[in-house]
């Protein structure tokens, strides 16, 4: 066991049996590090995160990379959700390095902090077009050995670019709110909702500015924009057609796959965004949206004693990405009724929203509309919306049996 044992943070506690000498952020640390002349690694994560459950398993439980880390680098292990402050300076940083961001965060510091490389998730090996971590390694710790003037003149650029500041106006007026609004439009997705491309994260900022800017304006497109954005991210894998609450993001364009953990703070906002549309378009869609994310922040994140936890896990194991959430065919037809099986099998599965690791599990999301299944399978759209509740509370009802994903 190393000295993460007695954190009180538990992803920092999930790495407490790994044989690399994990530090939490500390003096200590760095202070070791100056005192051997070592570069210290800086992997920050959370214990929601996917990749950051493969990447533990896939490298750090690896006992290779667990020799190179502790005999090249002083190895500080950080939660993201515990030290945000920590975490969003290195984002930063290994953004501007052109290396993207998010989790897990891999970064390589001088013993004064200072960042000179970095990346996110590094597979062992070199796959997906990325460098393998071992690799990483080797060329990092070469780098600070034999070129350490280089080193410290680009971990000071860095630092100074983060230093920069943007001319901004010390007013808003109503030109620079309508330029806003444009360029936002401009990235609105008019097929499938929400802005930009994928992976789509649902942006509940914009969607609040843009709907506050319709309660003035009256201009129909924004209502559009934000009816179309807060339907499709409701009707897709994106949200839990089950036990209500939505995940972190989409994979794709369309709201299908999700990256399957659930975030406090997203559905915090989400649930405004919810409650201000229902209260601006009377639509009774979004009030039923609004309470399912009440429901699942009492049922998953109330502590029973005042407070909430902050996230339920993507997973139960990282070789089964999502699988608390997924569904196959067959589970279908063994848990529903007849009528059941027919309605919702239509209603909630399709080969679009199969998983690439295990093209027999699928997310469930809304197919059909009503009046679609209707028409499809002859029934009355009363009688199918009373099918779907009986089905889907029996689904609840075996979803609930399986193992839970964490709760921290």
């Amino acid at each position: 066991m190393n000295r993460l044992s007695k954190e009180n943070s538990s992803y920092l506690r999930h790495a407490s049996n790994q044989k690399i000498d994990w530090y939490p952020w500390s003096d200590e640390a760095f202070i070791r590090a100056g005192l051997e002349d070592k570069p210290v690694f800086l992997s920050t994560g959370a214990v929601w995160c996917h990749w950051c459950h493969v990447m533990a398993k896939e490298s750090f439980e690896d006992e290779d990379v667990a020799n190179i880390l502790n005999e090249k680098f002083v190895c500080i292990k950080l939660d993201r959700d515990e030290r945000p402050d920590i975490d969003r300076r290195y984002q930063r940083a290994v953004s501007a390095m052109g290396s993207g961001s998010g989790w897990p965060l891999s970064v390589f510091l001088t013993p004064d902090k200072k960042p000179f490389f970095g990346g996110t998730y590094f597979p062992p090996e070199d796959r997906f077009g990325r460098p393998g971590f071992k690799k990483i390694l080797t060329a990092a710790s070469e780098f600070y050995r034999t070129r350490r003037e280089d080193v410290n003149d680009y971990a000071i650029k860095v630092i100074s670019f983060l230093k920069e500041k943007p001319s901004v106006s010390g007013e808003t007026d109503i030109k620079s709110i309508d330029d806003a609004v444009s360029k936002i439009m401009n990235e609105f997705d008019a097929v499938n909702g929400g802005f930009g491309t994928s992976p789509k994260f649902p942006m509940p900022g914009t969607i609040g500015f843009l709907m506050n800017r319709y309660f003035f304006t009256k201009d129909e497109t924004l209502g559009d924009a934000v009816k179309k954005t807060l339907f499709s991210m409701a009707s897709g894998g994106f949200y839990d057609q089950l036990g209500g609450g939505f995940h972190r993001y989409s994979v794709d364009e369309s709201w299908n796959i999700p990256h399957f953990e659930k975030m406090a703070d997203d559905n915090a906002w989400l649930l405004r965004n919810y409650a201000d549309a229902y209260s601006f378009f009377k639509d009774e869609h979004f009030r039923k949206v609004a309470e399912g994310i009440i429901r699942f922040i009492k049922d998953i994140l109330y502590d029973g004693e005042g407070g909430f936890y902050t996230s339920q896990d993507a997973d139960v194991s990282p070789d089964d990405e999502g699988g608390y959430f997924l569904w196959r065919e067959g589970e279908f037809r063994k848990i529903l009724g007849d009528d059941e099986f027919r309605v919702l099998s239509l209603y909630y599965l399709s080969k679009k929203g199969a998983m690439q690791h295990d093209p027999s599990k699928m997310v469930i999301k809304l197919w059909m509309t009503l009046e679609d299944l209707a028409v499809k399978t002859g029934l009355d759209i009363n009688r199918i919306a009373d099918i779907i509740r009986s089905g889907k509370s029996k689904l609840l009802s075996q979803r609930q049996l399986r193992v839970t994903p964490f709760i921290d």
